[in-house]
C-alpha cells in the first residue's frame, strides 16, 4: 500500500515517527531525531517501505503466497526490486541460482518464469560489465 507513495506522504510520515521517536524518549523538540532513532533501533520510513517490499518480494519467488497475490506482485514490482536485491550476489553466486532453478520445478508458471528471467537479466548485467 505505501510502497507507491510519494515522497510527500513518505515524508509526513517520516515526521510522524520522528515526533513519536522523541516522546518515547522524552526528548526535546530540537534535538537531533538520529541518535534517537538509533537509540530506539527504528529504521527511516523509506528504508522500512524497502525491507518490507523486498520481503513480499522473496515471498513471492519462494512460492510462499497465494498465487493470486505473486501474479498481481509480479506484474508490477517483483523484476524491479530482485534486481537491485540480487546485484549483491557475485557471478558465481548467480550461476549456482540459475542451476538452482533450472532443477526446482514451481507449480506455478508464473513464478518459474518470472525467478528464470531475473536470474538470467541480472546475469547478463553483470556479463556486460
Amino acid at each position: 500500500m505505501w510502497a507507491n507513495s510519494s515522497n510527500c506522504i513518505i515524508d509526513k510520515l517520516q515526521s510522524v515517527q520522528n515526533f513519536a521517536s522523541r516522546i518515547v524518549t522524552g526528548a526535546r523538540k530540537f534535538d537531533h531525531v538520529t541518535p534517537i532513532l538509533k537509540e530506539l533501533e527504528w529504521l527511516l520510513v523509506s528504508t522500512q517501505l524497502y525491507y518490507r517490499s523486498a520481503t513480499l518480494a522473496f515471498k513471492c519467488m519462494t512460492g510462499c503466497t497465494p498465487d493470486y497475490l505473486t501474479s498481481i506482485f509480479i506484474k508490477q514490482t517483483f523484476i524491479i526490486i530482485m534486481t537491485r536485491i540480487f546485484t549483491i550476489f557475485t557471478e558465481i553466486d548467480i550461476q549456482i541460482k540459475l542451476k538452482m532453478l533450472d532443477n526446482s520445478n514451481s507449480a506455478n508458471p508464473q513464478v518459474a518464469w518470472a525467478r528464470r528471467a531475473t536470474a538470467i537479466f541480472i546475469l547478463k548485467q553483470k556479463t556486460n560489465k
